[in-house]
Parts: structure tokens; sequence; C-alpha cells
């Protein structure tokens, strides 16, 4: 018998009994939807009681994703019922007020198609909703000069890697699945690294909540990997530049094209926002110029000052406040050149 679907003021009502992140834990906790065997789609709301959609799976197993802002692949969402964290695409409603009743229609749309189809891959899946994840806006204008900022610092993270793997065995293919864009940039083993970049004199980064630099456990070693860039008109180079420049090291070792690795490159870059339709745009404006004086360096978590839960009164955060923000200054040495390599080869690690 086929297992009867929520209607669309069903799923609203699912929705919004969901409860928000807790601010203490830093996960994401989605409940199934009911009527889909499998469990694959999972229902949540963030910390502003937008709704989001997760629907379990690598990010390989989307294969191109829309350029769509809200669309996004994280590590670490948690099923509520197993309590279990698994991978998975997240759908997040776009800021607006019709944002909420737009993602209850894709859930909708979702739960049809799994339903129809249990054997439907990741890929195919997507593809059959493309056109009512169209509510929720494209990437319609070009990078901030922050999130260009940021993404040349991720791709020259990306580039040491690269250069880094050949010695070690590693395809770019591996290298690229590195680059994981969820709770962290880069995750390898027990290894992370999350990146940033500042345009003013000191490293100076926004750090966006408690969890982003708070490991999950012991074992974990996550670091932050910095860097100075500025916009200037003196400039030739641009972001276009470095991306070129990575993906002309997604080669094979006799120097042949990798076309898979090349795709997923592409579809990272545009879920962090880049489309290649505004490189012209890029390439018309300010330059993108390195501060020698902070060049990209390493550091340590304990190196440098840091919020977590343990900063608040017994070790939670206070009521009412779902989120902290704060502002890092880094004052201490970077990790010289033989801890720097090894953090490379923890990230490059099986």
């Amino acid at each position: 018998m086929t297992p009867q679907l929520p209607t669309i003021a069903e799923i609203v009502g699912l929705f919004d009994g969901i409860d928000v992140p807790d601010a203490t834990t830093y996960r994401w906790y989605g409940q199934p939807m009911p009527g889909i065997d499998d469990q694959r789609v999972l229902l949540s709301r963030d910390g502003h009681e937008r709704y989001c959609l997760f629907i379990r799976g690598s990010l390989e197993s989307f294969g191109r994703l829309p350029a769509i802002g809200s669309i996004e692949h994280k590590t670490y969402a948690v099923d509520a019922q197993t309590r279990q964290e698994v991978p998975a695409l997240r759908i997040a409603a776009p800021p607006n007020v019709a944002g909420n009743m737009a993602m209850a229609h894709i859930a909708y749309e979702l739960a049809q198609e799994v339903a129809a189809d249990p054997e439907v891959d990741n890929a195919s899946l997507i593809r059959r909703v493309a056109w009512i994840l169209e509510l929720l806006g494209h990437h319609d204008s070009p990078m901030s000069p922050e999130a260009q900022r940021g993404l040349l610092a991720e791709l020259l993270f990306l580039s040491e890697l690269l250069d880094r793997a050949p010695s070690k065995g590693r395809s770019p293919d591996a290298v690229i699945d590195k680059w994981v864009r969820g709770r962290r940039d880069f995750q390898g083993g027990s290894f992370a690294v999350e990146v940033k970049a500042t345009a003013q004199a000191t490293r100076r980064h926004h750090i966006g909540s408690l969890e982003q630099l708070t490991p999950d456990n012991e074992a974990d070693h996550v670091f932050l990997y910095s860097v100075g860039v500025r916009h200037d008109p003196a400039s030739t180079v641009c972001l276009p530049n470095y991306v070129d420049r990575v993906r002309d090291k997604l080669v094979g070792s006799g120097g042949e094209p990798l076309p898979a690795a090349t795709e997923v490159f592409e579809s990272k870059l545009e879920s962090a926002g880049y489309s290649f339709s505004h490189e012209g745009i890029y390439r018309s404006g300010p330059g993108m110029l390195l501060n020698p004086g902070m060049p990209a360096a390493l550091f340590a978590l304990e190196d440098i000052p840091r919020l977590d839960v343990t900063s608040f009164k017994d070790d939670r955060m206070p009521a009412g406040i779902v989120n902290v923000a704060y502002e890092l200054e880094i004052t201490a040495d970077p990790l010289d050149a033989g801890r720097h390599r090894a953090v490379i080869d923890g990230i490059l690690s099986p």
C-alpha cells in the first residue's frame, strides 16, 4: 500500500513544529518527511525560523547543482530520530515573505518524486525538481568584494593541496573532494581547515558563529588559514585568474584534462556564489592584490583567541541567544614550514 503523503498545508504544520537549531550543539536537526520509506528527505528550520530541507547524500551524488545561494551541501546534519550525523544537501527558504511557503511547495514536490520512484538517484531527483527550485532565486548579481576575497583564499589553499598531492599519491579528483565547503572549508581525516581572508592591515577576521572554530571532539585537529588580500585598481589579476590557475591543475599524470574533477570543481564554485556569466565584470573591475605583509599562513587553534560555549556561564549560551559572531585578531606566529606541510598532508590523507 502506497504511504499517504502530507499535503502542502500539513507540510507547513510539520515545519512549524520543528525546534530551531540548538546553539550549544551546533547541529541542524532534521525530521524525516512522512510517507517516504527511505527517509531521504529531512525537514528542518534555521535560527531565523526559515524552513529548510535536507536530502541525504554526498556532494558528488547530486551532480551539478543549480547556482542558487540557498542550496549548499552540509556534512553535519543530524537525523532527529537516530541522532546520527549525515551528509546532506541543504535547501533553505529565501529571506522573503513568501520564502517559507515556497519551501513547503518544494518539499511537497520532492516527496512526490521520491514516493513515485524510490530508486531515483540524487542527481536525477534534483533535475526533476529543478523547475520549482527556481522559486528560490539565482545568483543574479556578482559576488560582493568580501565574498570574492573569501573565495580567493579558498582557491589559494586548494592550490597548495593540488601542488602537494602528486608526492602523496593523491589525484586531483581526491583533492577536490577535500574542499567540502560545509562546517569546515576543507576536511581530511581528523584534520580540518577554516579559511579566512582580510582586507585590513592586521589579521583581523570575522567569525560567524561559535562552532566555526570549535573541534567536534578531542581527536580533531582544526586550523585557521589566513591571508591578506584587497581589491586594487592597479592590479591586473582578478578572481577568474585564480579560478583558471586551479582549473589548469586538474590534469592527469600525463597532462590530460580530467573532466570529472573539473565538473565537480565548477559545481563547488557555483555553490559558493561564483557565476561564470559574471567573469567579464570581475575582469573589468579592480584587480585583487595579495598583501605581502600578511602572506597565506596556517595557525593552530591553541595559539589564537576564540570563543566557544565554555566562554559563557555554566557552559551554555544565554537564554534567547541563538548565535554569536565576533571579530578575531591574530597576533600569534604562524606554523613553521614543517608543521604547515604536515597539515597539508593531514588534509590529503584518505
